[in-house]
């Protein structure tokens, strides 16, 4: 055992982007080229803003207050964070999506936990029926139904879409990538609406 696989903290992957977006924050620093010499920040595509303390003067001017820091984020990113979102910048449009918006919220994408619900269609208060003769109403035959069986496969893909872009980070951010956490897999099941069958 080297001396750094001995100092790292096993982290689940859910865990780490929890802590990559918001705590280290670092879609905040890596997108924007915070910390960057504004030479690097031309050469990365983003804008460089040069002010000076005439700048500074009108600001404090129209707003009647000094502001400190300007709000921009710290450039202080630890390089497992940095390497952790990098590697969500490089999953497809949708997984990417999915894995930033988890991490920046920690809502798990919905997989509707009751699954298909067959409902009557109801027009004005009353369900809709439909009678052998249509015309006096008689001998009912059926009751109109809808269901949102095409709701619960969209969420329930979306879902494993999200689950399988967690598990090939996890399976990715090795111990040659981290520097101190080791990546679990998921916590979470893998098709959650299959428990208890």
């Amino acid at each position: 055992m080297t001396h750094s696989q001995r100092y790292r903290r096993d982290i689940e992957i859910e865990d780490l982007l929890l802590w990559t977006y918001q705590v280290q924050r670092a879609h905040l620093v890596i997108d924007r080229g915070v910390g960057m010499h504004p030479l690097e920040r031309m050469a990365d595509g983003h804008a460089v803003q040069s002010s000076s303390s005439l700048t500074a003067f009108a600001a404090i001017e129209m707003l009647g207050v000094r502001v400190d820091g300007g709000g921009t984020a710290s450039a202080d990113l630890h390089p497992d964070a940095e390497a952790a979102a990098e590697e969500v910048k490089r999953l497809s449009p949708l997984k990417r999506g999915l894995v930033e918006h988890f991490g920046k919220t920690g809502e798990v994408p919905g997989w509707v936990p009751g699954g298909v619900r067959v409902e009557a269609v109801i027009i004005k208060d009353r369900p809709v029926v439909v009678y052998e003769d249509q015309q006096t109403k008689r001998k009912p035959l059926y009751c109109l139904v809808t269901d949102n069986a095409d709701e619960v496969i969209h969420r329930r893909d979306t879902y494993q879409h999200w689950w399988d872009a967690l598990d090939a980070l996890a399976r990715h951010l090795g111990p040659k990538i981290m520097t101190s956490f080791t990546v679990l897999p998921p916590r979470s099941e893998r098709m959650p609406w299959t428990k208890g069958r």
